[in-house]
């Protein structure tokens, strides 16, 4: 490559400033601009040490010495976002000219539908280049893999599959009484860390009764690692998730997940127009990914005891609208009401995330307040703890409207009522759940997500 010729100080250096925001982009590696005759530089000096894309995965893994990677994103992903890190922290990051610290997001790369080229240069200190490049496919939007589904209807249905080299598991449940010919809205839940895709049936099991009346399919992805481990995680783009396992972020579960629902979309007849998302905890981040990265792909989502990520908000302004329904927890012991600065997730504030959501949607305003009502004197440890939910509703012209569920005093936990009982979370069936907080059983909100969802279309 001939124009890293004193790129900081020239027009040619602006120029590709722009081209940022376009398909082609550079990623450079300098601390000087070298002489004018590049014909001097040594291949293979210059290296990145790390390179991640997202959504998407480089194909080879990333090694310094491979210069050449392909990836594959869905048709919604109109962009991805690069990482890329020098092996010499005495070498300075630039991303078409705009200079980044190592390890840091370097910006949104627009995409266009097909092929798109991107070259990476890394210029070290003593003037050598070295250029890799990835070639990403934007798929079709209708490019659906057909494969055979074994499936009873009325029951959960498991399945393994290969994606990525990798083998995912994830569980779908077809509604009673399954017409193939019909059009069928499609739902994906998402379980949070290490936790077991049984436990997420089990926790939004009333969305299934509802799915019987409306002819509903419900997917219940697995995430990659081990629960005997404790590593059971999604890798859903909060932050370096190289601590919880290694390669962690090289997963592509926003792909994954994609191409779930494009299996339901061209297999089982679902209907792309009425397909959504929601989560719990970890699983709330991954809603919170999917609804960013690709958001055109759904109806609405609802992000579960979760806020949004502290890079969305600094980099997904402009995002497409999307109905959201949000349920937060005021006491939530586990992800902390007022942000998270450390760590695998790193998100803003419950008030925060709102705030987000309102501009992205274009609201305004306080929200209209509604108390739920307050049926039942909830239990902590024996002891009377009760909870209860004030509703915000912020009302858009276009249809993106939000739905802001405030749990006070609320927990870790998806609100779920038990039939008017009170379950102390200190004691459920000899099982000690007080790390997670207060549970509030006032509210079935799997049903209340369930209803959401069925209000809008895409």
């Amino acid at each position: 490559m001939k124009f890293f010729q004193c790129l900081a100080a020239s027009f040619d250096y602006l120029a590709k400033s722009i081209l940022i925001f376009g398909v082609f982009f550079c990623v450079s590696v300098f601390s000087s601009c070298g002489d004018d005759d590049n014909s001097s530089i040594t291949p293979g000096v210059a290296n990145l040490s790390a390179l991640r894309i997202g959504p998407g995965k480089l194909t080879p893994a990333f090694n310094p010495a491979i210069t050449e990677y392909s990836a594959s994103v869905d048709f919604y992903a109109e962009k991805i976002r690069v990482t890329p890190s020098g092996d010499d922290a005495a070498s300075a990051i630039e991303v078409n000219g705009v200079g980044v610290q190592s390890g840091e997001h370097a910006g949104l790369v627009a995409l266009r539908e097909g092929s798109n080229a991107v070259e990476i240069d890394v210029l070290d200190v003593d003037g050598n280049v070295k250029t890799y490049t990835v070639n990403v496919t934007r798929k079709p939007e209708t490019e659906y893999p057909y494969f055979e589904l074994d499936y009873t209807a009325g029951q959960d249905n498991e399945m393994t599959i290969d994606y990525d080299g990798i083998e995912r598991r994830f569980f779908y449940y077809v509604p009673a009484d399954f017409d193939s010919e019909a059009s069928h809205p499609v739902i994906v839940v998402l379980h949070g860390f290490n936790q077991d895709v049984s436990s997420i049936i089990q926790t939004y099991g009333s969305m299934k009764t509802l799915a019987d009346d409306d002819a509903t399919i419900i997917i219940f992805p697995e995430s990659t690692g081990s629960s005997a481990e404790s590593t059971l995680s999604w890798n859903q783009l909060y932050g370096d998730l190289s601590s919880i396992y290694e390669t962690l972020n090289e997963v592509d579960d926003i792909g994954y997940i994609s191409y779930l629902i494009n299996t339901m979309l061209g297999n089982m007849n679902g209907d792309p127009d009425r397909v959504y998302v929601t989560g719990t905890s970890m699983g709330g981040a991954m809603t919170y990914a999917l609804s960013t990265f690709i958001p055109g792909k759904f109806a609405a989502a609802a992000p579960v005891i979760m806020q949004v990520a502290q890079d969305f908000v600094a980099q997904f302004q402009d995002a497409q609208p999307l109905p959201y329904m949000v349920i937060t927890g005021t006491a939530d012991p586990l992800v902390d009401p007022n942000g998270t600065d450390t760590g695998t997730i790193k998100n803003v504030s419950q008030s925060a995330s709102i705030e987000y959501l309102k501009t992205r949607n274009g609201l305004t305003g306080d929200g209209e307040m509604t108390a739920l009502p307050d049926t039942v004197t909830e239990v902590f440890q024996g002891e009377d703890a009760n909870s209860y939910i004030e509703q915000y509703v912020w009302e858009s012209s276009a249809g993106n409207d939000l739905f802001y569920l405030k749990v006070v005093n609320g927990g870790h936990w998806l609100p779920s009522y038990m039939g008017g009982m009170a379950m102390d979370p200190s004691n459920l069936g000899g099982w000690d759940g007080s790390y997670l907080g207060h549970w509030n059983n006032d509210y079935d909100a799997a049903a209340g997500i369930y209803n959401f969802f069925m209000n809008y279309t895409r």
